[in-house]
């Protein structure tokens, strides 16, 4: 695979994530405000709806490794998304529980580290990336 097609590849990536990311803090500020869910447990769900999304247009617009089947495939990516869905409930339940600082911080600081970890996992055994 070329130069060329990998920065494509990457760019469809990060846009694809970027809507995953606007779906996934929705859900989350609509969970944290109107539903009060903990911060924890409204991260953890709203990163699986953001999940489902990254699913559908993942596999549609990047092209997936050929060293694996289509099983394998979903079977790879829920569980990076389950990975994800750790991170992101162990970050913010810490950044809540002892340091006391906003839930968005907290999100967004799940949001940078969970990102930068599942796209080096996706990019090493799922996708051309």
């Amino acid at each position: 695979m070329n130069e060329t097609m990998i920065t494509k590849n990457f760019q469809n990536y990060f846009i694809i994530s970027l809507f995953g990311l606007i779906v996934d803090f929705s859900f989350y500020g609509f969970m944290v405000n109107f539903i009060e869910l903990r911060p924890e447990h409204a991260g953890a769900l709203s990163y699986i709806v953001g999940l489902i999304l990254l699913y559908c247009l993942m596999t549609k617009y990047l092209p997936a490794k050929k060293n694996h089947s289509k099983f394998q495939g979903i079977t790879l990516f829920l569980l990076s998304g389950l990975f994800g869905i750790f991170i992101t409930y162990i970050i913010i339940f810490l950044i809540m529980r002892f340091n006391y600082l906003d839930y968005i911080f907290a999100k967004v600081s799940a949001i940078v580290i969970s990102f930068i970890t599942i796209y080096l996992v996706r990019k090493k055994v799922l996708f051309e990336i």
